[in-house]
C-alpha cells in the first residue's frame, strides 16, 4: 500500500489520562490513538508506503509477526484515510483478501472497505434503494459515520461484491434491549443494470452473511422494514416491493401519518 501524508491534515492534537485523540481538517471529527496508531502515526512523515512502517516496528517488536503487524498497520492506515491523514495511492498489502473468486462475495464491512462503500452509496444514492426513514441527507452516509454507527453499535452493513465492484449494501439493526427478537433493516442499496432475480440474490446473499454470526449467539425469528410513503400518493415502489416479496416479506402493519412525509409499512420475514 502506497499512500501520501498530509502534514496539515490535523488541527487538533491532544493527550489525556494516557489517551491521544486528534482533530482532523477535513472531517472535523475526534480519532482516538492507541499506542499502535500513535506510533504508526508518529512514522508517516518518513514513511512512503506500509511496508516502510512494517519493517520500521519488526524491530521495535521483534516477537510479532510480519503478517500480523501488515494486518494491523494495514487497518490502521485504512483509518487515516478515511480521516484524510494519508491519501493511499494504491494497495498492493493483501490483508489476506487477494485471492481470486468467482461470483458474487459477501463482505462485512469494516475499517479497510468503508471508503469504498461509501463511495458506491453516494453514486447510487437517488437510484434503487432504502434509506432509513427516507434519509435525505448524504452526509449520514460518509466513510466516518459509516464507521461510527458500527463501532457504537448502531449498526451493521455487508455488501456484494464482484470483480471487485460493489454490486449492493446492506444494513441492519440489532435489537437492544435483549429481548425483541427481530432485527431491522436500515438501508439497501443496488447499483444499477442489475436484473431482479440478481437483486433477490444478492439481497438473500447479504442477510444470510450478516446474520449468521449474529444467530450462532442470540435468538433472532423475525427480520423488519420500514418503507415510508408519500401522503399525496399513499403507495409504495412496486420494485421494491417485488424485491421484498420475491424473498419472502409480506406486509405486518400500516402506521399512517407517522412521518412527515408519510405513512410506515412495516415489511416483515420470518426466520424458520
Amino acid at each position: 500500500m502506497k499512500f501520501t501524508y498530509d502534514p496539515h491534515s490535523i488541527k487538533y492534537m491532544k493527550t489525556e489520562n494516557g489517551d491521544v485523540s486528534l482533530i482532523t481538517v477535513a472531517t472535523g471529527q475526534n480519532l482516538v490513538l492507541n499506542k499502535t496508531s500513535l506510533e504508526v502515526l508518529s512514522l508517516l512523515p518518513s514513511a512512503t508506503c506500509a511496508n516502510d512502517i512494517v519493517e520500521d516496528l519488526r524491530h521495535r517488536y521483534s516477537q510479532i509477526s510480519k503478517e500480523v503487524l501488515e494486518f494491523d498497520i494495514s487497518e490502521i492506515l485504512r483509518i487515516f484515510e478515511l480521516y484524510n491523514i494519508i491519501t493511499v495511492r494504491d494497495t498492493n498489502i493483501n490483508n489476506g483478501m487477494d485471492e481470486y473468486h468467482t461470483g458474487p462475495q459477501y463482505i462485512v464491512a469494516g475499517d479497510i472497505n468503508y471508503k469504498k462503500v461509501s463511495q458506491f452509496i453516494q453514486s447510487t444514492y437517488n437510484g434503487f434503494s432504502v434509506k432509513r426513514y427516507n434519509e435525505n441527507d448524504k452526509a449520514y452516509y460518509t466513510p466516518i459515520n459509516l464507521r461510527y454507527r458500527v463501532m457504537n453499535n448502531k449498526e451493521y452493513g455487508v455488501f456484494t461484491e464482484i470483480d471487485n465492484n460493489v454490486k449492493g449494501y446492506l444494513t441492519i439493526v440489532l435489537p437492544s434491549d435483549g429481548v425483541s427478537a427481530v432485527v431491522t433493516i436500515n438501508d439497501i442499496f443496488f447499483c444499477e443494470g442489475l436484473l431482479a432475480t440478481e437483486m433477490s440474490a444478492y439481497l438473500m446473499g447479504m442477510l444470510h452473511r450478516i446474520l449468521k454470526p449474529i444467530t450462532l449467539n442470540r435468538q433472532i425469528n423475525k427480520i423488519r422494514v420500514a418503507l415510508v410513503d408519500r401522503n399525496d400518493l399513499g403507495i409504495l415502489d412496486t420494485e421494491l416491493l417485488g424485491l421484498l416479496t420475491s424473498i419472502g416479506f409480506v406486509l405486518e402493519c400500516i402506521l399512517y401519518n407517522e412521518t412527515t412525509d408519510g405513512n410506515v409499512h412495516f415489511y416483515i420475514r420470518t426466520l424458520s
